[in-house]
Formats: structure tokens, C-alpha cells, sequence
């Protein structure tokens, strides 16, 4: 069986809820189709961001992502925003291991757009894993320029009333069960649907091509800054929590087999780092992690939900090489919250 996903979110009405009072079907139909849409409409895998990176003629660009993703998308969209430098060309681009799709490249900004490449998925997953997009750059064309990039799970027109799924139908209001099963007989058990461990929100994803001349790097040991005051707001999960958990990820690599070095995540709120730390990476670029537990979390107080009022929590990154005499390379970094 399968429920199907509204087009728009629906709204329970505040004066239908009281305490005390036995729900109405209304408001269980309400409920019903808002987990229906937030499950079917997936989330932002990879939030827009400018590579500012420039891919000359006959060159490759491969831009690689860690996410955790939702486990109900099959399949992930692509936006690529390309501008010749000097004149235009033409670009083949491959979302992971979908069929590569071969694009014009304008030279006019005027009249540049993003463009959209589509990646079906072989089967639905919620692991936490990497994703990439590749670019190439025909012999024949000037430079292009890659200047935006981002990646959400597209939206569902319906969900498996399954425990992939966890579709509810608003007929019944069931979830795998009828309404009358104890388990899913209020509200409660209908939020069920979407505490899952799988709904996770991705905070940062930020890549340049993993090659030497395209990354960040450092062969003096002094920190250098990679990105700086990028906004990490946690999900108020619990009632009285004040802050959330956030797992960080750096993708690095060096010039040789003895050089070290790190990348550090500051919590620009309570001056509190976490770092990752990459020895003896070598010359194969691969991923590493550190978790933090102290960022800020939404405050259902205010409006617009900062906390503190009126401000974005954030983060500063910095990298160095730490040990050895070589070069010490970042070409990629992400943060999504731990449930």
C-alpha cells in the first residue's frame, strides 16, 4: 500500500487541540498529511554554495560530499550554475553513477541558469556516505567557471506505508496498523512516522575538486582559514534542551606518506574546537570525523528561532600541517546533526 504526498502542507487547527479533550478525525487527517509531506519532500543534501573554482579546457572537476541521508529519496537533483570565462563551451556533467548529461555553457551571465541533472538511486538508504558530481570541461571549450552548486532528494508523489516509508494513510491513519491499533491511536503514535533516526539535518557541505591545485593547502604548519562564521542552528529536539549535537567531516590528503595535519572546528559561541586530526593521511584524499555537542539549538520562543535572539550560532575552520615536511591538503568539509 502507498500514501500519497499533498502538493501543499496542511494545518491543524490550534482551537481543535485541547488538553483533555479527545482529538477530532480532523485534526488526525491534518496530522496525517503534514508527515506525509515532510517525509515525502525530502531534505537539502548539499546547501548552494559558490566553489569559485575554474576548470580549463579537456579538465575534470570532481566534487565529492559527505550526507546522512533521509533513506525515503529515489532520487537526488543536481544544480550546477556554469559561466564560460572567456567564451562558451560546452560541459559534461555526472552525478554520481547516473549517465553523464552533456551541457551548453554560456558565456553571458545575462543569460546563464542553473542547470538541473537528475540522479535516480539504485535503492533507498540512510546511511551516511559520500556523494560526488563530476564536471568535465571539453577540449574545445575556454575555461568555465563553476560558480554554484547544490544537491536536495527530490520529492515523492507518494510513500511505501512500510517501515522505509513510514507513509500514513489518511483514509485509516494508519502506519503499517489501523487507527485502532493502541500504538498509533493519537497523535503521539502518528508523530512516530517521522522520529526516525534517519531525519537528520544537514548543516554544511562545502567541496573544492580533490586535486592538489584546486584544494586548500598548507606546507608551513601556521592555521589557516578555510571558511569562516558559517551558521550551524541545531533542531530543539527535547523540551529543555538548549543546545544539539553535530557531527563534523573533512575530506584530506598530503604530498607524501609522513606529513600530518589537522582541520578545527571553533564554536564561535563558546570558543569550544573540535578537531580532526589526519595522520599520515597519504596521498589518497578520505574522510575522518569529530562530533560536537555544544551548538546552540533553535529557541521556540522567538519568531525567527535563534538563539541566542537575533543571531545565527556559528562556526570558524581553520587546517594546518601538523608533522612532516610536505603539503598537507583539504579539498572538502560537512556537518550534519546526530539524532
Amino acid at each position: 500500500m502507498s500514501a500519497g504526498v499533498p502538493m501543499r502542507r496542511s494545518s491543524i487547527r490550534e482551537a481543535d487541540v485541547r488538553n483533555g479533550v479527545a482529538v477530532s478525525s480532523r485534526t488526525h487527517t491534518a496530522a496525517a498529511e503534514i508527515l506525509n509531506w515532510c517525509g515525502g519532500n525530502g531534505e537539502c543534501l548539499v546547501p548552494g554554495y559558490d566553489p569559485d573554482v575554474e576548470i580549463l579546457a579537456g579538465g575534470t572537476a570532481t566534487f565529492r560530499f559527505y550526507v546522512a541521508p533521509t533513506g525515503r529519496a529515489v532520487r537526488r537533483t543536481w544544480h550546477v550554475y556554469a559561466l564560460g570565462s572567456s567564451a562558451s563551451g560546452s560541459i559534461t556533467v555526472t552525478p554520481g553513477s547516473a549517465a553523464a548529461v552533456a551541457l551548453d555553457v554560456s558565456y553571458s551571465s545575462a543569460g546563464a541558469v542553473p542547470f538541473t541533472v537528475n540522479e535516480d538511486l539504485a535503492a533507498k538508504s540512510s546511511a551516511a556516505q559520500e556523494i560526488q558530481i563530476k564536471i568535465d570541461n571539453a577540449a574545445s571549450s575556454g575555461t568555465v567557471r563553476i560558480s554554484g552548486l547544490d544537491c536536495y532528494e527530490a520529492p515523492r508523489a507518494v510513500l511505501d506505508m512500510g517501515t522505509s516509508d513510514y507513509g500514513i494513510d489518511v483514509v485509516t491513519e494508519g502506519v503499517r496498523e489501523t487507527i485502532s491499533s493502541r500504538a498509533y491511536s493519537s497523535l503521539g503514535g502518528i508523530a512516530a512516522a517521522l522520529a526516525l533516526a534517519t531525519q537528520r539535518r544537514q548543516y554544511l557541505n562545502y567541496a573544492r575538486p580533490d586535486v592538489a591545485a584546486s584544494c586548500w593547502t598548507d606546507a608551513t604548519g601556521v592555521a589557516v582559514l578555510a571558511l569562516d562564521t558559517v551558521p550551524i542552528l541545531t533542531r530543539k529536539l527535547l523540551p529543555a534542551a538548549t543546545t544539539g549535537s553535530v557531527r563534523l567531516w573533512a575530506l584530506c590528503a598530503a604530498s607524501d606518506a609522513s606529513t600530518d595535519g589537522e582541520v578545527v572546528f571553533t564554536n564561535n559561541a563558546t570558543a569550544a574546537a573540535q578537531t580532526i586530526t589526519f595522520t599520515n593521511p597519504g596521498t589518497t584524499f578520505a574522510w575522518a570525523s569529530a562530533d560536537a555537542t555544544d551548538y546552540p539549538c533553535e529557541l521556540l520562543t522567538e519568531d525567527d528561532g535563534l538563539r541566542p535572539a537575533d543571531t545565527f550560532a556559528t562556526c570558524t575552520i581553520t587546517y594546518r600541517r601538523t608533522g612532516g615536511a610536505g603539503t598537507f591538503y583539504l579539498a572538502a568539509l560537512g556537518a550534519y546533526e546526530i539524532p
